[in-house]
């Protein structure tokens, strides 16, 4: 791991920021260990997000992944990197996104396929998962975003307001249901609901629940680093324009 990490330690290195990790367990066993980090700067942000199994998810199969977006500060993508290598499989995704259009490089093991795609926004995965931290309420909402050559879907709201109690402390939270939509390959296909909740002043992801096509597993947050008001302050950034 470390790929894009070491590229953009520079970059960031004066940048504002937040770093967000969790575990993921199955029932009280750790499978897997996934952190996320913000960048901001003057003319918009970074995200870079890092995922690897551990424990018992390595004798599943070891599965590392490292992605990056560089998004304006009007949260439209300008480019996005993936890395990721699951058993026997490497892939590497290169888009760049330009109004209207991406323009995406993708290689799996050998086989590359290369093209260009109009879009209806400039939103990549990265920028999907952020933006449903920012925006969910209680009204349901779909979010359109570019992954594996193809449109890919999210639909999401806030269900209810619940506290959870983890490693002593008490959040308050709201539970958002999202369903995704999404077409692609290998063993990290979603499948099922989703739900997220998130912390209700800072709009941090407290708890995730996922399911793919290799199972299903609880993600409970480990670690907070930086300012904790980076996304409210992306959503008011957000609201501004």
């Amino acid at each position: 791991m470390g790929v894009i990490l070491f590229f953009l330690t520079f970059l960031c290195a004066f940048a504002q920021s937040l770093k967000i990790c969790h575990k993921a367990y199955v029932f009280i066993f750790p499978v897997a260990y996934s952190c996320i980090e913000y960048y901001k700067f003057k003319n918009g942000f970074l995200i870079y997000g890092d995922t690897e199994t551990v424990f018992l998810g390595k004798i599943a199969g070891k599965i590392e992944i490292e992605a990056a977006s560089i998004v304006d500060k009007k949260l439209r993508t300008k480019e996005y990197l993936l890395f990721l290598k699951a058993r026997n499989k490497k892939k590497v995704h290169i888009y760049e996104f330009t109004n209207g259009l991406v323009s995406y490089f993708i290689r799996v093991n050998d086989k590359v396929e290369e093209g260009v795609m109009e879009i209806p926004e400039r939103i990549d995965p990265l920028l999907a998962g952020l933006l449903i931290y920012m925006k969910a309420n209680g009204k349901e909402k779909e979010i359109l975003f570019f992954y594996d050559a193809r449109i890919q879907k999210v639909s999401f709201k806030i269900i209810k307001e619940e506290e959870l109690e983890w490693k002593g402390r008490v959040w308050k939270t709201y539970k958002v249901k999202v369903v995704p939509k999404v077409i692609t390959t290998g063993f990290l296909v979603p499948k099922g609901i989703w739900y997220i909740w998130i912390d209700k002043e800072t709009r941090i992801p407290v708890r995730i629940k996922v399911s793919f096509k290799i199972g299903s597993a609880n993600m409970w947050i480990d670690k907070i680093e930086g300012n904790k008001k980076f996304i409210k302050e992306l959503i008011n950034l957000d609201n501004s324009h």
